[in-house]
């Protein structure tokens, strides 16, 4: 009986690796782009690692993705309301956590 290999050859699938982020890092929608929400989260560090540029990178790619459905949510449930611009700037902020007027 043949022994099958240690490390089996990887599917087409799995060999492409992780599939890309569906927006452009200077997309901007809402007001924000990935590289936005990137630099604000590095600007705590003066000299940022190259580990740090990457977590906030993938933080970015995070938050921007959940603002963007947010968004689209809240524009097909109120289609008057102007959510890529007001409705979008609530969502930065702080003191608008439960919709009140920003």
């Amino acid at each position: 009986m043949p022994v099958p290999p240690a490390n089996p050859v990887a599917s087409g699938e799995a060999e492409a690796g992780l599939f890309p982020f569906p927006n452009h890092e200077d997309e901007v929608i809402g007001g924000d782009s990935i590289l936005s929400i990137q630099r604000g989260l590095l600007g705590k560090y003066d000299s940022p690692t190259t580990h740090e540029i990457k977590m906030a990178l993938y933080e970015a790619e995070d938050l921007f993705g959940v603002k963007v459905d947010i968004i689209r949510l809240m524009t097909s449930l109120d289609p008057e309301e102007d959510w890529l611009n007001r409705g979008a700037r609530a969502l930065d902020n702080p003191y608008a956590p439960l919709g009140e007027t920003s």
